[in-house]
């Protein structure tokens, strides 16, 4: 079985990226994808493992791994064993640059020693550094972790500095510094964090990940005690954008996505009452019974992480039965991960729009106690509540006891029904579940924090982790009208894998027109014998949703009923198969064989 990576792009950012693996500009850049530490760019700066750093899965590729290990050593004939795992690197002269960039991503786990060390450092901390790094300021007494920048450091003067965040330990951020005409430009996950006037100056004589050089009373000494991984770190000949910076600190695989607002009818699937109304979605207007849902038009890769964030809010409210201290209004809204199907809609009302489907995981900011007084009593704690509900593999019940409820918080901000705009943010890494909600995007503490959730074995999704995400709502006797604003949702899977039997492909030149959603193939003959059609993963698409028709010259293809998303093709004919890749958008498809 022949694995086909497809690295799903659009096509132009596709070739951007080839072109990025040749840019001129790029002086070093260490990519650890072949678990190793050449420097790929080929100028050179191969660098050296010491003490034996390891290779992990990193933000794209590998990464590189280090073990920090105790305080220091002297550098004049200390043992080298006795500190941690680091790589050096061949001296490295940006002096004579006006202007240059720095870029790395670390997954930082803590050090061996309180004092903190370095992730990137050339130079010799008493004698002039450039470095990247996250260390307390024992100069003047203060034994916080700072992230630090620097082409000029002396003894921590010339520093760019940033406290150190909790919410930074064992997630990848993305550390970078920009020099331009005697400025210098730090970043932390693509945003700006200060700036600085400084030349550079630092000693051509010490140049290392993850370890750094200074003196003591004295004694010249060295240490190595950072405990994480450092992937993809780029030196460019060149002062980086705004732009490119934010880029660069994109995390975000193939097939994430952002909606601003919903002006440009999107590529997703408005199921039941969803309709768009101006730049937004309306999921429910606020009548009974309604049930609406918004859903991406092909699967999206969640096995190795993602983050989503949507805004919402809720307005005319009707509950001819509320308590007084009660809103008005219900039933609520949801983030819906499911491998059922991107064409239906759930149950109303406390169903919130999700309720009935299998293999389906489901967040509910809910605004309806269904509680033991109502006709519906799914043991709802209030009306004001969010909860993690799913069925495994079994139909979903928007139940709050077992099996159904992983987890819930009935003390979150109050959910009015005033048209206040609220904020959700959703992340899922390492089997870990985080949610976020609040009336800004300067999120706080998350209201759902839950280990050992498991989505794709507890959810059947497919190959390493492909499922549909969508947001539902619904109205019961007491409504609302719940509106979506705007959405955007980022994979960390930078690789898709297709399985698509290997076979000896013999690809013909055959002239090939399109023309929105159809496609003829010209000079097929009368030996045709069938057409299949597979989605990215390799699984088989019904030829109910694939027209076509074959007048004995030319294969006339019609893929209309088919969603977007990269797909393969199988044309039979003449005793051979040809395989063609279908890349289709909302208003457009590319073919290629």
């Amino acid at each position: 079985m022949f694995r086909y990576i497809a690295v799903f792009f659009s096509f132009l950012l596709f070739l951007n990226y080839l072109s990025f693996c040749y840019d001129p500009s790029l002086l070093a850049y260490w990519s650890f994808d072949e678990g190793n530490t050449r420097d790929v760019s080929g100028n050179g700066y191969d660098g050296i493992m010491v003490n034996n750093p390891t290779f992990v899965q990193g933000v794209s590729g590998k990464a590189i791994h280090f073990q920090g290990k105790g305080y220091y050593i002297p550098t004049n004939g200390g043992d080298e064993r006795k500190i941690g795992s680091h790589v050096l690197l061949p001296p490295i002269d940006l002096h004579q640059l006006d202007e240059f960039s720095i870029t790395m991503w670390v997954k930082h786990e803590g050090f061996s020693n309180y004092y903190g060390d370095a992730y990137l450092w050339f130079g010799h901390y008493q004698k002039g550094y450039l470095c990247i790094q996250n260390h307390v300021f024992e100069i003047r007494n203060d034994f916080n972790l700072y992230y630090q920048f620097t082409v000029a450091g002396l003894n921590f003067s010339n520093t760019i500095e940033m406290p150190f965040d909790e919410k930074y330990k064992n997630v990848w951020v993305c550390l970078g510094m920009v020099y331009r005409k005697n400025w210098l430009y730090a970043y932390v996950n693509g945003i700006l964090i200060d700036s600085m006037m400084m030349k550079v100056n630092y000693e051509l004589s010490y140049f290392a990940l993850a370890r750094s050089w200074w003196n003591f009373g004295g004694e010249e000494r060295n240490s190595a005690r950072f405990t994480g991984a450092i992937d993809e770190v780029k030196i460019w000949k060149k002062a980086l954008t705004e732009e490119e910076i934010r880029a660069e600190c994109s995390n975000c695989g193939p097939m994430s996505f952002e909606y601003a607002d919903f002006h440009s009818s999107p590529n997703l699937n408005l199921i039941g009452s969803a309709r768009f109304d101006g730049n937004t979605i309306v999921l429910t207007p606020s009548l009974s019974n309604q049930a609406g849902a918004v859903w991406t038009s092909t699967k999206v890769p969640l096995g190795n992480g993602f983050e989503t964030e949507f805004k919402f809010r809720m307005r005319d409210g009707i509950n001819t039965m509320h308590k007084e201290e009660h809103y008005q209004g219900a039933d609520g809204i949801a983030f819906v991960i499911q491998n059922y199907s991107n064409k239906t809609v759930g149950l109303t009302g406390g169903g919130i729009g999700y309720s009935g489907f299998p293999r389906c995981l489901a967040i509910e900011i809910d605004t309806y106690a269904n509680d033991s007084l109502q006709i519906e009593n799914y043991n709802d704690p209030n009306d004001n509540h969010i909860a993690v509900l799913s069925g495994g593999l079994g139909e979903i019940k928007s139940e709050h006891r077992s099996p159904y409820l992983i987890a819930e918080n009935k003390g979150i901000m109050p959910l009015r029904v005033d048209g206040t705009i609220y904020f959700v943010k959703i992340q899922y890494s390492e089997n870990e579940l985080k949610v976020w909600i609040d009336t800004s995007e300067r999120y706080g503490e998350p209201v759902i924090d839950v280990k050992d959730v498991d989505i794709v074995n507890m959810l059947g999704l497919d190959g390493e982790g492909w499922g549909y995400i969508g947001i539902t709502s619904a109205t019961g006797n007491a409504y609302e009208r719940h509106e979506l604003l705007a959405w955007k949702f980022c994979t960390f899977s930078m690789n898709f894998v297709s399985d698509v039997e290997e076979k000896s492909y013999k690809f013909l030149k055959n002239n090939i027109k399109s023309n929105n959603s159809k496609v003829i193939i010209e000079g097929i003959r009368e030996s045709f014998s069938g057409v299949k059609i597979y989605d990215i993963l390799g699984n088989t698409i019904s030829l109910d949703d694939l027209n076509y028709t074959f007048d004995g010259t030319n294969l006339n293809l019609d893929f209309d009923k088919l969603g977007c998303g990269f797909y393969f093709i199988l044309i039979r004919y003449d005793n051979r198969e040809e395989l063609y890749y279908l890349l289709k958008s909302e208003n457009n498809i590319v073919i290629s064989n």
